[in-house]
This record gives structure tokens, C-alpha cells and sequence, in this order.
């Protein structure tokens, strides 16, 4: 299990990570709750869209259901979500499920975040899956005694084996 990252300042657990991207050049920071002023990237950053856009989310959530969330295990609710815009725990994930998925549709594009992914990963994993299907196309026409499918298949492989061969 990977260890939590730590604020850079006092070495506590960090709860903000902030990353920047100026000409190219890539500066990430990971701070604490008491020291996310000190860094000059932190205290330019402006958290107050989020906060308001999760008071939104909260509020309308709240008259629409006409319930108020609270986290058992932190004590979260609906009124801490739409002051900090953070959640406090990971358990306030299951207290407030009910509106998670007006909260994260104003956020991004899906339900499901999407990290980036390196071009040359996305290509091995294509790689990956279509090798594997020819596998077991391959499998099928030798058991259903298919030996002309068979051998598309595995000239089809072959050049796929070479093609990862000449990249690598």
C-alpha cells in the first residue's frame, strides 16, 4: 500500500496536493490544512469556486431530498461540505453517496474519474487486449478444427509480436 504523502512543510499528512503547470514545467506540492499558506503556489490558489460550487450542489441536493447528510464517523455535514467544499473522512464518500452524482457532474465530464495516462501505456494495453483476443480466437478455430481461420489468426499474431518486437 502506497504511504500517504506528506505536507512539505511540517511533514503531517497532506490533505491539499496542488499541481502547476508553467511553460512545460510541472510543480506539484502537497500540504497540510495548517500549512497550506505558506506556500506562495498554495495561497494563490483560490478554493472559494469550490466551496460555492459544492454549497450549490448541497443545497439543492438537500431540497430535493429534504435530508440532511452527516458522516458517523467524523461528524461531517451537509453545512462542513458546503463551507470547506472537502469532505472529512473517507466514510463521508458513503454518507453523502445520495449526492455524489450532482456533486461530481458539475465537477468533471463523468462519474468516474479519469487520470491521465501516458500515450505509449494506452498503446501496450490496445496491444494487450488485441493479442489476447486473437489468442483465444486462435484457440476457438483449432478446437473447432477451423485450420484456415487458425492460421490467419496466427500470421496475425506473428505480426503483432513483431510489430511489438520492432517498437520495443
Amino acid at each position: 500500500m502506497a504511504k500517504p504523502k506528506q505536507c512539505i512543510h511540517c511533514g503531517k499528512p497532506a490533505t491539499i496536493h496542488l499541481t502547476q503547470i508553467v511553460d512545460g514545467e510541472i510543480r506539484k506540492v502537497d500540504l497540510c490544512e495548517s500549512c497550506q499558506f505558506k506556500d506562495s503556489m498554495a495561497a494563490d490558489f483560490d478554493i472559494e469556486p469550490f466551496a460555492k460550487l459544492a454549497e450549490g450542489v448541497v443545497a439543492a441536493a438537500q431540497k430535493q431530498s429534504g435530508e440532511v447528510h452527516a458522516c458517523p464517523k467524523c461528524g461531517c455535514d451537509d453545512g462542513q461540505l458546503q463551507e470547506t467544499g472537502r469532505f472529512g473522512c473517507p466514510d463521508c464518500y458513503e454518507a453523502f453517496e445520495p449526492i455524489l452524482p450532482d456533486l461530481l457532474g458539475k465537477i468533471q465530464p463523468g462519474l468516474m474519474h479519469e487520470g491521465k495516462v501516458p500515450v505509449h501505456g494506452i498503446r501496450r494495453q490496445a496491444t494487450g487486449k488485441k493479442e489476447a483476443e486473437l489468442r483465444k480466437q486462435l484457440e476457438s478455430a483449432v478446437r473447432e478444427e477451423r485450420f484456415e481461420d487458425a492460421a490467419v489468426y496466427r500470421d496475425q499474431l506473428r505480426k503483432l509480436e513483431k510489430e511489438k518486437n520492432d517498437g520495443a
